[in-house]
């Protein structure tokens, strides 16, 4: 009964940090969303393997620029997109908040 508890307990804290960082993971995931769509843009408009290279390198450096600006790790990341994609009240929580972006 007390592990019961315990791990209720360790859920609860779990969902309240999600749900404080949720905006934060919000701006990430537009900011992600951009970086993408620019690539697949540049993509669209190269056609030499030398400037695709170059097109996953400055799309490489931007995503770590993002991670580098919020203090998040790609597995943190990684992480909330699986919260979000498996858990339908945080993902109609976070659709709100993008709303208000």
């Amino acid at each position: 009964m007390a592990m019961t508890s315990a791990s209720t307990a360790l859920q609860q804290t779990a969902l309240e940090i999600a749900e404080q960082r949720l905006p934060t993971f919000a701006r990430i995931y537009l900011r992600m969303a951009d970086a993408a769509k620019q690539f697949h843009e540049g993509l669209g408009r190269t056609y030499d393997d030398l400037g695709r290279a170059r097109l996953r390198e400055a799309l490489n450096l931007r995503i770590a620029r993002i991670f580098q600006d919020y203090d998040v790790t790609q597995e943190e990341y990684e992480g909330f997109i699986l919260m979000i994609s498996g858990d339908p009240m945080q993902r109609e929580i976070f659709e709100r908040i993008l709303e208000g972006l």
